[in-house]
């Protein structure tokens, strides 16, 4: 995909940026985050009055880019195991287990 391309769906609204405080940048499929995460899909409501839904992009500044990595990666599995009654567990690297517990609660997911 281009630049240009995906800047295009950046606009569209099809995908999201995600920041993290350490400068890495995840686009993610928005319905995807705002399916797993309350905090995101209030701060990305197009009726919000929050700079993150006016520009489609959301800075996290509490969070490094691996931390980051693995709740985009959350995104994904919820949705990919969503309605299922058996559902894997989701492998997380042991150094992160304590920052994904606290970015669960941050992100309300």
């Amino acid at each position: 995909m281009s630049d240009s391309e995906q800047e295009q769906d950046l606009n569209d609204e099809k995908f999201t940026v995600i920041e993290s405080n350490d400068g890495f940048e995840y686009v993610v499929i928005k319905s995807y985050a705002l399916e797993a995460s309350k905090m995101l899909k209030g701060m990305l409501d197009k009726e919000s009055p929050f700079i993150e839904a006016q520009e489609n992009r959301v800075r996290i500044t509490d969070f490094t880019g691996s931390v980051i990595e693995q709740i985009c990666l959350y995104f994904y599995y919820k949705h990919k195991y969503k309605g299922e009654t058996v559902v894997p567990t989701m492998e997380i690297p042991v150094d992160l287990l304590l920052q994904m517990l606290i970015a669960s609660d941050y992100f309300a997911c």
